[in-house]
């Protein structure tokens, strides 16, 4: 790689706080262009980098990509466009995970968390018909 594993870590950890605090943000329509970009990083990054899930920061980044998608539009205001895009990097995540890592669904691993994420969702958040 031309990379090292320790720089790349702190750039994936870089895009993962930036994605998380547009997360965060009541209006992330401004934020569109930065996510977008984050989300084509994620995507090219997710699947091309062979074993790329076994950074921490990788896996967080993966997991807000998730949560970003999952959640409902009118809280994060995200364009279908960008959306989709989103869809794309967290599948092509997962596609990497299961590749290299197996699917396996034990305690403190990705697909766990995720897991556990959505439980938290589906008995805390109030659900509408989309």
């Amino acid at each position: 790689p031309l990379i090292g594993k320790a720089y790349v870590e702190q750039i994936i950890d870089k895009l993962h706080a930036t994605l998380s605090e547009a997360k965060g943000m009541s209006d992330a329509g401004n934020m569109e262009p930065l996510v977008t970009f984050i989300s084509d990083v994620a995507a090219t990054f997710f699947s091309s980098v062979k074993g790329c899930l076994l950074l921490a920061s990788a896996e967080e980044l993966l997991m807000t990509v998730f949560q970003l998608c999952a959640q409902d539009q009118t809280i994060t205001h995200l364009s279908d466009a960008l959306l989709l895009k989103l869809q794309h990097a967290y599948t092509a995540g997962i596609q990497s995970l299961i590749t290299h890592l197996g699917a396996g669904v034990t305690e403190g691993t990705l697909l766990h968390n995720i897991a556990i994420w959505v439980k938290s969702q589906l008995l805390t958040t109030p659900l509408t018909v989309k």
